[in-house]
């Protein structure tokens, strides 16, 4: 359910997502509920000596990235859940809490502009 009341038409794959580790703690991918990719996260970005100027990102890191993309789909959707039910309802407080999740669904839904 989108925040406006409507059905999503999201362009995502669909989740719930989940992170997936083989017995190298390197080797990780995030799939989708058939099992196929969604993304791998685990680039060799924490994996080599970095070169002057370039940032590179530690195993932890990299997991916890992995992390927050598998919980994406349900984080979208408790966002949109949350606008619905702030709809209507009168107050600053509400009003404040409701624009910040509709900013977080758009920025999802069609990216930085």
């Amino acid at each position: 359910m989108q925040a406006n009341g409507g059905v999503s038409m999201s362009r995502h794959t669909p989740g719930p997502w989940k992170l997936e580790q083989s017995d190298d703690p390197r080797d990780f991918i995030v799939t989708e509920p058939s099992g196929r990719t969604v993304c791998e996260p685990n680039d060799p970005l924490y994996d080599c000596e970095p070169e002057e100027g370039e940032r590179r990102i530690s195993l932890e890191e990299a997991l916890a990235n992995a992390r927050l993309i598998a919980a994406a789909p349900q984080l979208l959707e408790a966002l949109q859940d949350i606008a619905c039910q702030l709809t209507g309802l009168e107050g600053r407080q509400y009003k404040w809490i409701r624009d910040r999740a509709l900013a977080a669904i758009s920025l999802a839904e069609r990216g930085a502009e």
